[in-house]
């Protein structure tokens, strides 16, 4: 016979549930939704401590397009490739002529000088005449002058794609129109001229490139080291 004080009544075993114990603020539907840890900006991919020059960015191929590709274009070439590789961009950069007349020559030689000048080889550039394939190869094309701009629309042909083609002033003054003078007939400080102009538009490339291309989506952004 089962003593009094053991006996239990089997509606009452309920009462022996242990109730759960939760932070005061947090409640027992908001588990799903919440964390019992408050967000933490050091620990967030979304954390605007992360900006998007801080980020990988996707290789450019970049175009320098004027007449011959023996004075203006070679010069941008060199020098926006040197920016880009002290940028830490992983870019590729060429250049190329409308006409034909100089195919396989080196820069004009006071380009050259010029460039040497300022730090900068192009001595193993040989000039080549633009194609229309370039429209593919390509994610960006600039002219150095509006006459060159007439010149690709007509080797083009069908491949022209004004959404990739812009005058390389238009970097600096946008919507200005503005050329590169051509400095072949000149004397040597029509290059230099041309130099601090290409170096000065070079620079906003890579500064417009740098600040405004969007971060990756969640999944392609790298992790946060602490």
């Amino acid at each position: 016979m089962q003593h009094p004080a053991f006996s239990i009544n089997p509606p009452t075993l309920r009462s022996f549930a242990l109730p759960l114990h939760l932070p005061p603020t947090i409640a027992p539907h908001s588990f799903r939704s919440r964390s019992i840890f408050p967000p933490s900006p050091t620990h967030s991919l979304r954390s605007p401590s992360i900006a998007p020059h801080s980020l990988p960015l996707p290789p450019m191929k970049v175009l320098f397009v004027c007449l011959g590709n023996i004075c203006r274009s070679p010069l941008a070439e060199g020098i926006l490739r040197q920016k880009a590789l002290a940028a830490h961009l992983d870019w590729e950069v060429d250049s190329a002529g409308t006409n034909g007349y100089h195919t396989g020559e080196a820069p004009h030689h006071l380009s050259q000088k010029v460039a040497r000048l300022n730090g900068i080889d192009i001595s193993r550039q040989r000039a080549r005449q633009f194609t229309p394939a370039d429209f593919q190869r390509f994610d960006k094309i600039y002219a150095m002058a509006g006459d060159v701009v007439d010149n690709i629309r007509r080797i083009s042909g069908r491949s022209y794609d004004p959404s990739k083609l812009s005058l390389l002033m238009n970097e600096l003054h946008p919507g200005a129109d503005e050329d590169v003078p051509d400095p072949w007939y000149g004397a040597e400080p029509g290059y230099h001229e041309v130099y601090k102009m290409i170096s000065a538009a070079a620079d906003r490339i890579i500064a417009n490139y740098t600040q405004t291309t969007p971060e990756p989506p969640e999944a392609a952004r790298p992790k946060v080291k602490h």
